[in-house]
């Protein structure tokens, strides 16, 4: 816990919102942290749900990608993953057939 310096209530607009952020606060006095309330989004549970998946959003990750880390604003990202054809398995027949 040494390495948080804040804690942030995530403000939906639905339960018990007054005692939701009590208790963030609470917890943020008694580690020493400061507090923040951060007004939430529904947008992306909703872009999500609907399909409607904007690269600038999503990680769209393919099959025969691999996700990646990477040091820069991109955070992570998608790249072909190596697989040797002869590790590729397509159904669970395949399984038992090696077998």
């Amino acid at each position: 816990m040494n390495n948080y310096s804040r804690a942030a209530f995530i403000n939906m607009g639905i339960g018990d919102i007054e005692r939701y952020k009590t208790s963030v606060g609470k917890i943020a006095e008694g580690n020493g942290w400061q507090f923040e309330e951060l007004e939430g989004s529904w947008r992306l549970i909703g872009n999500f749900l609907s399909g409607e998946w904007d690269e600038d959003d999503f990680l769209i990750v393919r099959r025969g990608q691999k996700v990646v880390d990477v040091y820069n604003e991109e955070i992570m990202r998608a790249e072909k993953a190596c697989f040797p054809s002869e590790d590729l398995v397509s159904s669970p027949s395949d399984i038992l057939s090696q077998r």
